[in-house]
């Protein structure tokens, strides 16, 4: 008697759907739900204001991504977001009247880029020489950045700005807010160097293995600090949209040290799921 060979059928399409794209197909069914059961949730200008929410956020969690990827954790980022806006603040402030609101307000943000980049060069740094993890030091950091910020403020707004200054987060260009276009650009570069770079290869091979990393060749040392000064970058990239993003110009100017806090302490909330989340799924090592 002769066996009849018997075929094995693979998972359906379907099945095979939920586990290639899990997260993209939940947020698919949460719109469509929002679509049908919040009234005004599909208009043109509720996407717009969800779009510029998003890019300001996207931004953080390009550089939150890289440093996941990387198998570390930062917990400070929104406290670096908020000192890197009260740097803008005060700069724009205290070199008003010597060099004029647009170079002070220029200044301010080369020098929230600058140090958001070093506060994150030395989280690096210092994970490294001491072998602290990541958890622990920006852990810390939080605290000190927070503190740092209200010693810049005072605990008071900060309200000298150009009229113009309200337009990188709050104005729109050829109808979509400007913080797209930001967002859109930094999405592109991130795309590059993540999956056409050294780097960003020496990225993947240190959060998968470090000592397999390091037998190859890379500098998992230098691939961490370089990651966690990137996303630091970041920060201070979007604390200079973050005052901008609601209400009137003039509330705007008003409310740009607040509402870096604020977001500061949404940041942090948002930070803390993803590592939760990371951390159960995939066993992140920290």
């Amino acid at each position: 008697m002769t066996a009849v060979p018997t075929t094995k059928t693979g998972p359906s399409l379907l099945i095979r759907l939920i586990r290639a794209y899990p997260m993209e197909l939940i947020l698919a069914v949460l719109i469509l739900i929002l679509v049908f059961t919040a009234p005004g949730f599909a208009s043109v200008r509720n996407l717009l204001n969800v779009l510029r929410t998003v890019s300001m956020l996207g931004i953080i969690a390009f550089g939150m991504t890289a440093v996941i990827i990387a198998g570390e954790i930062d917990l400070s980022v929104g406290a670096g977001a908020a000192l890197a806006g009260c740097i803008v603040a005060w700069f724009a402030g205290a070199l008003d009247d010597s060099l004029g609101g647009t170079a002070a307000v220029l200044i301010g943000v080369v020098v929230a880029l600058s140090v958001g980049f070093g506060i994150g060069f030395s989280v690096g740094k210092f994970r490294h020489w001491f072998n602290v993890p990541s958890f622990i030091c920006t852990l810390a950091l939080f605290t000190a950045l927070r503190g740092a910020a209200n010693l810049i403020t005072g605990g008071f707004p900060l309200v000298t700005f150009p009229g113009w200054f309200s337009f990188f987060g709050g104005g729109y260009l050829f109808g979509i807010p400007f913080p797209v276009y930001v967002f859109a650009m930094t999405f592109a570069g991130m795309h590059f160097l993540m999956n056409y770079t050294r780097f960003g290869r020496a990225v993947y091979a240190v959060g998968g293995n470090m000592e397999a990393a390091r037998a190859a060749g890379i500098n998992p040392e230098r691939t961490v600090v370089g990651v966690f000064a990137l996303h630091g970058m970041f920060g201070g990239q979007t604390a200079s949209l973050l005052p901008d993003a609601r209400a009137t110009p003039w509330r705007r100017r008003q409310d740009i040290c607040s509402c870096s806090h604020r977001t500061a302490s949404d940041f942090c909330q948002l930070v803390r799921l993803c590592f939760w989340i990371v951390a159960k799924l995939a066993g992140m090592r920290i």
